[in-house]
């Protein structure tokens, strides 16, 4: 299971960040909301059949993110910064 969001699972919006928390969690975002009501539970062969170029990421490590600018871009990888917030 992952965490996603309402606008990506329902209404196609590009995922613009992806997050591979500490504890193994991943989390596949919009970058447009962070109201707790559009948070989904989903499994990973939905996000991975709706949004196949995420499949890069499988390695991405833990404590590490993924950020582009637009669908179709490049992903940036960097480590997650001390003060992120998930």
């Amino acid at each position: 299971m992952v965490f996603s969001t309402r606008p990506v699972r329902e209404k196609g919006y590009p995922i613009l960040l992806v997050t591979h928390d500490d504890n193994g969690d991943w989390q596949f975002l919009c970058d447009t909301t962070t109201d707790v009501k559009d948070g989904l539970v989903l499994h990973l062969a939905h996000i991975v059949d709706a949004y196949p170029d995420v499949h890069e990421l499988a390695d991405l490590p833990r404590g590490w993110i993924a950020e582009r600018e637009s669908e179709g871009r490049p992903w940036r990888r960097s480590r997650r910064p001390a003060d992120w917030k998930t």
